[in-house]
């Protein structure tokens, strides 16, 4: 129960993490995402964030080895959001092309005692990068806890030759904001932003409509589209609270019975 309950409350700041919607879809284009990131001064940072499986290569003194990951494009903004803690090299290495951050225990499965830092791998990918893609290991970060919706993935920055594609709606978005208490004043910059812009594109028929969900809520929202999220159960976890509470009484009721055996 505890450990539904506390789904994603570990995340430094977490509670001015949040992600963006609009038109009722969980997915931006990269021209949108930066457009919507200049509406408000409130807004720190920001970044897109998708996640796929994929293979994972790494050379090994037996020969190619292969592992089925997580793979997550992402803006180096991503890391500051997450305030991820790295154990080997740097953050930054994400605003390089070609590096990538890979989590602790994807280096030790990898590469064992070793660094994996300057290390070379392929990403085997049709799906972002078109077709075999080779990186380096910029970071090693320490592994998310496994109560977050967010993965332990490979983090790689997304490629610069779908910026400009304002249809290409691939990514969520992600903002940290200079205070929680910016949410709806936040929210409705990015609306009145995101109008102003299809209006000038000749697209004003219909309303641009955003909103802001906080980083706890993302494990039982489900209202959007594209959300590929790992979810959870209300309904689930009042039913852990019942079948708990309903143990804890049977044990109440089992020890005054075995007290009253037990009395002269």
């Amino acid at each position: 129960v505890h450990y539904e309950r506390s789904y994603d409350s570990f995340w430094p700041e977490g509670d001015r993490i949040f992600r963006v919607e609009m038109n009722g879809s969980t997915i931006w284009s990269q021209s949108d995402m930066d457009d919507a990131a200049a509406a408000s001064a409130h807004i720190e940072r920001v970044s897109a964030y998708s996640i796929y499986s994929s293979t994972f290569v790494v050379e090994s003194p037996t020969g190619r080895q292969g592992y089925t990951e997580w793979i997550s494009p992402c803006y180096p903004a991503l890391t500051d959001i997450l305030s991820m803690r790295m154990v080997e090299g740097t953050a930054e290495a994400l605003e390089e092309p070609g590096k990538v951050l890979i989590p602790r225990s994807l280096a030790r499965r990898s590469f064992g005692g070793q660094s994996a830092v300057g290390r070379s791998v392929d990403i085997e990918d049709n799906r972002y990068f078109g077709n075999s893609q080779k990186a380096e290991v910029g970071g090693v970060y320490e592994d998310f806890p496994s109560n977050s919706v967010f993965r332990n993935a490979v983090f790689t920055p997304l490629l610069s030759r779908w910026q400009a594609q304002r249809n290409n709606r691939s990514y969520m978005c992600f903002v940290k904001l200079d205070a929680a208490s910016s949410r709806e004043e936040v929210r409705s910059d990015i609306e009145r932003k995101m109008n102003g812009i299809y209006r000038a594109k000749g697209d004003s028929e219909k309303k641009q409509t955003v909103e802001l969900t906080p980083m706890r809520e993302l494990r039982y929202t489900t209202a959007y589209r594209n959300d590929s999220l790992e979810k959870g159960s209300r309904s689930m976890e009042l039913l852990m609270w019942v079948l708990t509470l309903s143990i804890l009484v049977i044990a109440v009721i089992n020890y005054i019975n075995f007290s009253s055996a037990l009395a002269p």
